[in-house]
């Protein structure tokens, strides 16, 4: 995008003019210099013009801004003292978000090439998609900027051998990549944008069965589930190693979701129960692998546990078409958010900056529900306040049942390895005054669809 424009008006004669207001700013031309050849918006903000800087960003698309915020904390500051937390933006986006008035866009990426498919897709902290693909029988990850429009997109194509169809799942964070596995093995990379590549650093062996979800906590965690029925929590200290802290056991199948935060992570099985655990190490199983018991068990749901959400107090669970909103430190459950029985809940998330929550469905269904009353409300279920459709074209979704796995488990053809139905949105991330969807299609060619949201108009 443009932001600086050339004027090319014939400049008008000098006039004298009357004296200036004391209360304006001006910059001497030294300073103008000087600006050039640093940070322009932090010596804008430095010489006392943020007015300046700030009409400099109002000149850009939301997209941009959020972008923006990502270059420095200090830029991050300005625009969050300036625009995201003024009452009057809040008011304009709250509106848009829970009356379902998003500007609506997608971005595809299509692998054109024999014996292509696509396994699965993680974005980072800095919102890079990474993305899990088989081109030409061999895996590789792709990445792009989700803001840049799928430009500086770069492919590592790994040296090592796997197992035809072995690969799994994806997670990235921290400057890291974990690919998981239906042996049990996590490989774990470092993610190197400047030269565009993966480095292996390390493989982890301590699952006996499929791996299903691999999460970085912010506190310096790796936390994996698996068909063993256990999770695995990996720290990582200052120094870098990689140390297998604990396993988790108490569940009675196969778990298949995870969430973390604040030191505590919330797994769901198809066992039909929703557990809460601590990351950190008590101190009778200190020093050894001695498995912890959950801190809270929740049931209640009569199919297996596809889905889990975690914001303290509060905790989400998806079974189904039923979705069950907890506060995980009574072990009690709230609300159940309605959907229609016939189209199970894919994906959901919480909205990162209102009182909310997001849920999508199998025919592409994005159901927002207010929680602002949450407290004060009587009602045991609660009706999504707007319902968007992310398919913006006539696309042929698969039927889906949470219990569906025959292809994912059973076969050796590397392009049929995901366990996502075609053209369903399987996830859903919430961004500042934003969501960003993503589905697979296989036909005519392998492809991933960004679905963007904006609720800045």
């Amino acid at each position: 995008m443009t932001i600086w424009h050339a004027s090319t008006d014939t400049p008008t004669p000098a006039r004298k003019v009357s004296p200036r207001p004391s209360n304006l700013t001006y910059l001497s031309s030294g300073l103008v210099v000087s600006l050039c050849r640093r940070d322009l918006i932090l010596a804008l903000v430095s010489a006392g013009c943020s007015h300046l800087a700030i009409s400099i960003f109002q000149y850009l698309d939301s997209a941009s801004l959020l972008a923006c915020s990502l270059v420095c904390v200090d830029w991050q500051r300005l625009l969050l003292a300036s625009i995201y937390t003024t009452s009057k933006f809040r008011r304009k986006v709250r509106q848009a978000i829970f009356e379902g008035r998003p500007i609506q866009s997608e971005l595809t990426l299509s692998l054109d090439m024999t014996r292509a498919a696509v396994v699965d897709v993680a974005l980072d902290d800095d919102f890079n998609i990474f993305a899990l693909a088989v081109l030409g029988g061999r895996p590789h990850v792709m990445s792009c900027s989700l803001f840049g429009l799928g430009k500086k997109r770069w492919i590592h194509r790994f040296s090592e051998h796997f197992e035809l169809a072995s690969l799994s799942c994806i997670a990235a964070g921290q400057s890291l990549v974990a690919l998981g596995s239906k042996d049990g093995k996590i490989r774990l990379y470092e993610s190197n944008h400047q030269l565009r590549n993966l480095k292996l650093i390390a493989v982890l062996a301590y699952h006996k069965g499929a791996v299903h979800s691999i999460k970085f906590s912010d506190t310096n965690y790796i936390v994996s589930c698996s068909d063993d029925m256990t999770l695995g929590i990996v720290s990582i200290p200052a120094n870098g190693s990689l140390i297998l802290s604990k396993r988790l056991h108490g569940h009675v199948s196969r778990v298949r979701s995870i969430d973390v935060q604040n030191g505590k992570v919330i797994s769901g099985s198809d066992d039909r129960s929703v557990k809460l655990w601590s990351l950190k190490e008590s101190s009778k199983a200190k020093g050894s692998l001695a498995s912890e018991k959950p801190l809270t068990t929740m049931t209640g749901h009569s199919g297996p546990v596809t889905g889990v959400q975690l914001s303290l107090p509060f905790a989400l669970s998806v079974a189904g078409s039923t979705v069950r909103l907890w506060n995980v430190l009574q072990g009690t459950c709230l609300k159940l958010l309605q959907h229609d029985e016939d189209s199970p809940v894919t994906t959901m998330t919480w909205i990162s900056t209102f009182k909310g929550i997001a849920t999508v469905d199998t025919r592409g269904k994005l159901r927002c529900f207010d929680l602002f009353d949450l407290e004060t409300s009587k009602q045991e279920i609660i009706c999504a306040s707007a319902i968007t459709d992310m398919h913006q074209h006539d696309n042929a979704v698969q039927h889906y049942s949470p219990k569906q796995n025959s292809k994912f488990y059973g076969s050796r053809d590397p392009r049929v390895l995901s366990p996502w139905p075609e053209n369903a949105i399987f996830k859903l991330e919430s961004i500042p005054h934003h969501f960003a969807a993503f589905s697979l299609s296989k036909v005519p060619l392998p492809t991933i669809t960004v679905h963007c949201l904006d609720y800045i108009h």
